[in-house]
Protein backbone atom coordinates (compact mmCIF):
# COMPACT_ATOMS: atom_id res chain seq x y z
CA UNK A 1 0.00 0.00 0.00
CA UNK A 2 2.85 2.38 0.84
CA UNK A 3 4.48 1.62 -2.55
CA UNK A 4 1.21 2.40 -4.32
CA UNK A 5 0.99 5.79 -2.53
CA UNK A 6 4.59 6.57 -3.51
CA UNK A 7 3.90 5.73 -7.16
CA UNK A 8 0.72 7.82 -7.11
CA UNK A 9 2.59 10.79 -5.57
CA UNK A 10 5.33 10.47 -8.21
CA UNK A 11 2.76 10.45 -11.03
CA UNK A 12 1.08 13.58 -9.61
CA UNK A 13 4.47 15.29 -9.34
CA UNK A 14 5.33 14.47 -12.98
CA UNK A 15 1.95 15.74 -14.21
CA UNK A 16 2.39 18.98 -12.24
CA UNK A 17 5.96 19.45 -13.53
CA UNK A 18 4.80 18.87 -17.10
CA UNK A 19 2.13 21.55 -16.79
CA UNK A 20 4.81 24.11 -15.88
CA UNK A 21 7.18 23.21 -18.74
CA UNK A 22 4.75 22.82 -21.60
CA UNK A 23 5.72 22.16 -25.17
CA UNK A 24 5.90 25.26 -27.32
CA UNK A 25 2.64 24.92 -29.26
CA UNK A 26 0.81 28.08 -28.15
CA UNK A 27 0.75 31.14 -30.45
CA UNK A 28 3.69 33.45 -29.62
CA UNK A 29 5.71 30.52 -28.20
CA UNK A 30 9.46 30.64 -28.71
CA UNK A 31 9.99 27.27 -30.41
CA UNK A 32 13.73 27.32 -31.12
CA UNK A 33 16.89 29.41 -31.08
CA UNK A 34 19.92 28.74 -33.25
CA UNK A 35 23.01 30.39 -34.63
CA UNK A 36 24.60 29.85 -38.02
CA UNK A 37 27.35 31.17 -40.25
CA UNK A 38 26.95 31.93 -43.97
CA UNK A 39 29.95 33.45 -45.75
CA UNK A 40 30.90 36.72 -44.02
CA UNK A 41 27.86 36.82 -41.75
CA UNK A 42 26.67 35.08 -38.62
CA UNK A 43 23.03 34.89 -37.60
CA UNK A 44 21.04 34.21 -34.45
CA UNK A 45 17.53 33.02 -35.32
CA UNK A 46 14.54 32.95 -32.96
CA UNK A 47 11.56 30.93 -34.21
CA UNK A 48 8.07 31.65 -32.83
CA UNK A 49 4.77 29.85 -33.36
CA UNK A 50 2.26 31.85 -35.45
CA UNK A 51 -0.10 33.57 -35.27
CA UNK A 52 2.21 35.97 -33.52
CA UNK A 53 1.42 39.28 -31.91
CA UNK A 54 4.62 39.85 -29.96
CA UNK A 55 6.97 42.78 -30.48
CA UNK A 56 10.74 42.85 -30.23
CA UNK A 57 13.47 45.41 -29.71
CA UNK A 58 17.26 45.28 -29.71
CA UNK A 59 19.86 47.41 -27.98
CA UNK A 60 23.58 47.49 -27.32
CA UNK A 61 24.30 46.59 -23.69
CA UNK A 62 27.27 46.22 -21.38
CA UNK A 63 27.86 43.82 -18.49
CA UNK A 64 27.78 42.66 -15.82
CA UNK A 65 24.56 40.81 -16.53
CA UNK A 66 22.00 39.31 -14.19
CA UNK A 67 18.82 37.31 -14.44
CA UNK A 68 15.97 39.83 -14.18
CA UNK A 69 13.80 37.42 -12.22
CA UNK A 70 16.24 35.92 -9.71
CA UNK A 71 18.94 38.60 -9.59
CA UNK A 72 21.58 35.89 -10.08
CA UNK A 73 24.63 36.86 -12.17
CA UNK A 74 24.70 35.59 -15.78
CA UNK A 75 28.12 35.03 -17.33
CA UNK A 76 28.21 35.84 -21.07
CA UNK A 77 31.29 35.37 -23.26
CA UNK A 78 32.26 38.09 -25.75
CA UNK A 79 33.53 41.65 -25.71
CA UNK A 80 30.49 43.31 -27.32
CA UNK A 81 26.88 42.53 -26.49
CA UNK A 82 23.48 42.94 -28.11
CA UNK A 83 20.23 42.37 -26.22
CA UNK A 84 16.95 41.34 -27.84
CA UNK A 85 13.71 41.56 -25.87
CA UNK A 86 10.41 40.00 -26.93
CA UNK A 87 7.25 41.32 -25.28
CA UNK A 88 3.83 39.68 -25.31
CA UNK A 89 5.51 36.31 -25.93
CA UNK A 90 4.38 32.98 -24.47
CA UNK A 91 7.16 32.37 -21.97
CA UNK A 92 6.15 29.19 -20.08
CA UNK A 93 7.70 26.57 -22.35
CA UNK A 94 11.17 25.25 -23.07
CA UNK A 95 12.47 26.05 -26.54
CA UNK A 96 15.02 24.00 -28.45
CA UNK A 97 18.47 25.55 -28.41
CA UNK A 98 21.04 24.74 -31.08
CA UNK A 99 24.18 26.81 -30.50
CA UNK A 100 27.61 26.35 -32.09
CA UNK A 101 30.52 28.32 -30.65
CA UNK A 102 33.49 26.71 -32.41
CA UNK A 103 36.87 28.35 -33.02
CA UNK A 104 36.65 31.08 -35.62
CA UNK A 105 33.01 31.92 -34.85
CA UNK A 106 32.38 35.55 -33.98
CA UNK A 107 29.24 34.92 -31.93
CA UNK A 108 30.62 33.72 -28.61
CA UNK A 109 27.53 33.23 -26.43
CA UNK A 110 23.73 33.47 -26.25
CA UNK A 111 22.15 33.61 -22.79
CA UNK A 112 18.69 34.19 -21.36
CA UNK A 113 18.49 37.19 -19.02
CA UNK A 114 14.71 37.31 -18.57
CA UNK A 115 11.79 34.95 -19.06
CA UNK A 116 8.78 36.06 -17.06
CA UNK A 117 5.31 37.60 -17.44
CA UNK A 118 5.27 37.64 -21.25
CA UNK A 119 8.81 39.00 -21.63
CA UNK A 120 11.77 37.01 -22.93
CA UNK A 121 15.24 38.59 -23.21
CA UNK A 122 18.49 37.22 -24.59
CA UNK A 123 21.95 38.73 -24.71
CA UNK A 124 24.23 37.77 -27.59
CA UNK A 125 27.95 38.07 -26.87
CA UNK A 126 30.16 38.54 -29.91
CA UNK A 127 33.80 39.15 -30.80
CA UNK A 128 35.17 42.72 -30.94
CA UNK A 129 36.05 42.26 -34.61
CA UNK A 130 32.39 41.53 -35.51
CA UNK A 131 29.70 44.14 -36.11
CA UNK A 132 25.99 44.00 -35.44
CA UNK A 133 24.19 44.73 -38.73
CA UNK A 134 20.41 44.52 -38.19
CA UNK A 135 17.45 42.49 -36.93
CA UNK A 136 14.62 41.51 -39.25
CA UNK A 137 11.68 39.11 -39.27
CA UNK A 138 9.64 37.08 -41.73
CA UNK A 139 6.83 34.50 -41.70
CA UNK A 140 7.15 31.02 -43.21
CA UNK A 141 5.45 27.64 -42.66
CA UNK A 142 3.29 28.83 -39.75
CA UNK A 143 6.29 30.28 -37.90
CA UNK A 144 7.70 33.77 -37.41
CA UNK A 145 11.48 34.01 -37.70
CA UNK A 146 13.34 36.85 -36.00
CA UNK A 147 16.95 37.06 -37.20
CA UNK A 148 19.86 39.01 -35.74
CA UNK A 149 22.61 39.54 -38.33
CA UNK A 150 26.29 40.11 -37.52
CA UNK A 151 29.14 40.81 -39.95
CA UNK A 152 32.29 38.79 -39.34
Amino acid sequence: MKTLKTIFALILFLIAADSFSQSCTQPNSLVSISNTRIFNYEYVTFVFKNPSSFTYSTSAVTGPFENATSGEPVSINGCSYRKITFTNAYWMCESTRMFYFSAGRKIKDIETTEQFEGTISYVVGFDCSANYVTTYSYNMFGMKYVVMKFQR
